[in-house]
């Protein structure tokens, strides 16, 4: 198995998870205690750049949003292997991405632009720019 040098990752439950995202495009949720992997995520989205979990998300379940290298932002729903909604920004790469409360995603791009979306709004494949 081929582990990226670039990823990022956030904790779920104090520490007993915890949500990583890497260079292949994955998103994988592991369990700390035996090191295993529980659930694989796969945006086909391109390079993840950054993940945020949304405030109270607990262990197995909760919303996570990610960032993409081809300028897309997708909300996901943990445990249950699909996407909510994907935007796609044109106007260039989203680098990162911080879930601020329940509805409210803000991410910045490559071209220092600050994005604020409220996720209550999203539409699977909405473009915006």
């Amino acid at each position: 198995a081929v582990v990226s040098t670039q990823s990022t990752g956030e904790i779920i439950d104090r520490g007993k998870e915890i949500v990583s995202a890497s260079s292949d495009g994955s998103i994988k949720v592991w369990r700390c205690g035996d090191q295993s992997c529980l659930e694989t995520l796969t945006p086909e989205v391109g390079e993840i750049n950054d993940i945020s979990l949304f405030p109270g998300s607990a262990e197995g379940s909760g919303k996570l949003c990610s960032v993409s290298s081809n300028g897309t932002l997708s909300l996901h729903n943990l445990g249950h292997q699909d996407r909510q909604a994907t935007y796609r920004h044109t106007g260039g790469e989203l680098t990162a991405c911080t879930a601020v409360n329940d509805a409210t995603v803000i991410a910045g791009s490559d071209r220092g632009e600050i994005l604020t979306f409220d996720t209550r709004n999203f539409s699977n494949d909405d473009h915006f720019d």
